[in-house]
């Protein structure tokens, strides 16, 4: 069923909030779990069924271990991200100068993608201690995000319902390079507002 999905992602701050509450995800028939992801600061209690994942993972890897029924913890010590945009270490100079965008022909400078680089959002260093992920039905911690990663005309029904009763429209902000890390995970939760990416 995975191969079936195409990469379309969606993020809402705050699930229970209105207008999602009155989705009813039964009609739509999501092929994919729902994922809550939560931040978790040096003070805060992480609840004990919670555990640091035993292998090491990219942010992306960790939400489709959840989208599988998996749920656990990301760490300074587990993660591999190297675009760092979790902030839990330092962006690797080949990225940040653009030359690993360009190499892999993402770019055709690299000032290009220095810039795409350097506008991404990212967390403040240090401020958080962990990425907790589960499948939000699991109901394991309250998210400060929910990430829906499904066919594009699902997304686009939760979109519709999402202004269903608030005038305007949306302006999702993407880069695609990263799309789960800062297109629909730190965009949102920054924002407080709804994004989607390919």
């Amino acid at each position: 069923m995975e191969d079936e999905l195409v990469n379309a992602l969606l993020i809402c701050q705050d699930f229970k909030c209105d207008p999602f509450k009155s989705i009813n995800f039964k009609v739509i028939k999501l092929n994919s779990k729902l994922v809550g992801v939560k931040f978790f600061k040096e003070d805060d209690n992480i609840p004990e069924n919670l555990e640091i994942f035993p292998k090491k993972l990219r942010f992306c890897q960790l939400l489709m271990e959840a989208r599988r029924g998996n749920y656990g913890l990301l760490t300074a010590e587990n993660i591999t991200c190297p675009a760092a945009a979790l902030e839990f270490k330092p962006l690797p100079e080949k990225i940040k100068s653009g030359m690993m965008l360009k190499t892999l022909g993402v770019f055709e400078s690299e000032n290009t993608g220095a810039l795409l680089m350097k506008k991404m959002p990212c967390l403040n260093p240090g401020e958080f201690k962990a990425i907790a992920v589960a499948p939000l039905e699991k109901d394991i911690f309250k998210p400060g995000v929910v990430v829906i990663e499904d066919e594009p005309e699902k997304i686009m029904w939760i979109i519709l319902a999402s202004i269903h009763n608030v005038e305007g429209r949306h302006e999702f902000k993407t880069g695609v390079f990263q799309a789960t890390c800062v297109d629909v995970t730190i965009i949102p939760y920054l924002t407080k507002k709804i994004n989607a990416s390919l």
